[in-house]
């Protein structure tokens, strides 16, 4: 479970430091009640929780194949976000959501 503590919320950014640790739901769970208690937070106000969770799904898979962890170990979910960002949390991200769903790796 995340610690909302430990969560930074800004106008444009919540910062999840060390976001490898949990798992899908952990972090579904946390953003739908993180939601309505930052309505000014834009990007749980403008992002879908799919899109979240798509950025978030890139970071861990990151983190899990050994790349750059120094910067994946922590998810920054922004808003807003330059289009090919978009384009490349939608398509890493839906991969990596499916390799959850099917993986024990995640876990």
């Amino acid at each position: 479970m995340i610690d909302p503590k430990d969560v930074t919320f800004t106008t444009g950014n919540v910062h999840i430091p060390n976001s490898y640790r949990y798992n899908r739901k952990a972090v579904a769970d946390f953003l739908a009640d993180a939601k309505p208690k930052h309505p000014s937070c834009l990007p749980l106000q403008k992002r879908s929780t799919a899109s979240l969770l798509r950025e978030w799904a890139t970071h861990k898979a990151a983190w899990l194949l050994n790349y750059k962890r120094d910067r994946t170990a922590s998810v920054d979910l922004n808003y807003p976000q330059r289009w090919w960002v978009k384009v490349l949390y939608f398509v890493c991200g839906s991969f990596a959501l499916l390799l959850e769903r099917t993986s024990e790796v995640f876990i």
